[in-house]
């Protein structure tokens, strides 16, 4: 290339600059890392920026100047994952026909889909899990590998079926000799992923790599040299991917499901326990959940802080194991710590951020993402009584989702998530305080958040509002 030639682009404008996984960076990195990317962004106004991260990561680590356009990744709706399945299918099925498009090639490929979204749409945990492009790719695998089996219903059972895929059948139907059985191959890179998570590291340089190969091979009583075992692993099984210099897993749900493996077969729980409260380790500690009875570690940890609780309460969704009924029922009590103490100490806007949270996590959704009105109309009520309990009892019965029921109603509107009508939706809004001199408020600086001044109503504060009114009553 020219000198300055991505310079010049750049200054010119003419380059779009993809910025991949700010949630992967190391936790303690993050401040600097996002200082040097807004440097970047002014540096080159021109250009065009694009970041991508998981929404926690970006909210809580990322100090320095954001984005102007902040974007979501939707879920796939029915639509989208028919055709997804159905494309993915014909692909296939072209690809192991010599490329022919033929008639019967459609058709072989269109029933397969059509069983396969049978499935899926059959049973709840499927279904939600299609929602992920990622999940209903791994779906698809494993039905066209197995098209005997019942298909895995849960996430931790889609992980174990895959590295059986990856690391047994596919070598074999490829022909290619694995230095080690598929469960020991699995067993190395379970030590692999441990390691990389106890580091909080995505990519591992390939010297490290090598060590930890070593390690696990001796783990195993394996002679099998380094070298050419993770050269056979990265070129058949696809688990480990070459990143610049170093190596990576996949996707880092596949790090997180390994470690979680690794933990529970070495018996190693007091992980866990020590980094319980981590971020980092979130991924980890559900995969490890969704693979044993998880009683024991959520006795010990939930009682900690409200993000100890925060995630039993995630804990509680994964497993399939039968819990004590009183656990369960103080776990989700003590999710609700974090919103009644900023209720208690007048912490408005904490609380309504809180709130919206909690709304997400009870869909198992994370902040950035939507609650759609089906959602909303279906919102579990135990969830949602608690919530305007602690509203009503701190605000004086002044806010909450119930006295916003109450104004609604009276200016005409029902409680059936249908429109209203601009009319009443108007009305509402000048009643509770989200509309001045006839115009909708966008944020909270225009808000009064004071118990005294403030109109009833106007907490919670809806935070999809006013472009997809979101109401719950």
């Amino acid at each position: 290339m020219p000198i300055s030639w991505a310079e010049n682009l750049l200054q010119a404008g003419r380059l779009l600059v993809m910025l991949d996984g700010f949630d992967e960076v190391a936790e303690a990195q993050r401040p600097a890392v996002s200082q040097w990317i807004t440097v970047q962004m002014q540096t080159y106004p021109q250009a065009v920026f694009l970041l991508t991260s998981r929404p926690t990561a970006y909210d809580t680590d990322y100090p320095a100047e954001k984005v102007q356009t902040p974007l979501a990744v939707q879920p796939f709706d029915d639509d989208q994952r028919r055709r997804f399945v159905e494309q993915w299918y014909l692909c296939q099925e072209r690809f192991h026909r010599g490329n022919r498009l033929t008639p019967d090639v459609k058709e072989a490929a269109k029933q397969r889909a059509d069983n396969l979204l049978s499935q899926i749409e059959n049973r709840k945990e499927l279904e939600s899990m299609a929602e992920n492009p990622l999940m209903l790719n791994m779906i698809a695998m494993f039905h066209r590998s197995y098209p005997n089996e019942q298909l895995p219903q849960r996430q931790a059972e889609l992980y174990r079926g895959i590295c059986k895929l990856q690391l047994g059948d596919r070598p074999m139907a490829k022909r290619v000799d694995l230095p080690l059985p598929a469960e020991a191959s699995q067993a190395v890179l379970q030590t692999v992923a441990l390691a990389m998570v106890q580091a909080e590291q995505q990519v591992i340089p390939v010297d490290d790599l090598l060590d930890l190969i070593q390690q696990g091979l001796a783990e195993q009583d394996e002679t099998v040299a380094p070298c050419p075992f993770l050269q056979t692993i990265e070129r058949v099984s696809e688990l480990l991917v070459k990143k610049d210099d170093g190596y990576e897993f996949a996707h880092r749900s596949f790090q997180e499901y390994l470690a979680a493996t690794a933990i529970k077969d070495q018996g190693q729980e007091a992980l866990l326990l020590q980094h319980f409260e981590e971020e980092y380790w979130k991924g980890t500690i559900l995969l490890y959940v969704a693979q044993v009875n998880p009683a024991n570690l959520l006795k010990a940890v939930y009682r900690r802080s409200h993000t100890a609780a925060s995630l039993a309460y995630d804990c509680l969704r994964v497993t399939r194991r039968r819990l004590d009924d009183d656990l369960v029922a103080d776990i989700k009590i003590r999710r609700f710590g974090q919103l009644e103490e900023y209720l208690q100490q007048g912490q408005w806007k904490g609380a309504d951020l809180e709130t919206w949270s909690l709304m997400l996590q009870t869909y198992g959704k994370e902040w950035g993402q939507l609650l759609y009105p089906s959602e909303l109309l279906n919102f579990p009520c135990p969830d949602l009584l608690q919530i305007d309990g602690l509203w009503v009892k701190y605000s004086q019965g002044k806010w909450g989702f119930s006295v916003q029921k109450r104004i609604y109603v009276e200016c005409g509107g029902k409680p059936d998530g249908q429109y209203p009508g601009d009319k009443i939706w108007k009305e509402f809004g000048d009643r509770v305080g989200w509309r001045a001199e006839g115009k909708w408020i966008y944020d909270y600086d225009s808000l009064n958040l004071d118990l005294t001044l403030s109109p009833e109503g106007e907490l919670e504060f809806p935070w999809e509002f006013p472009y997809r009114p979101c109401r719950v009553f």
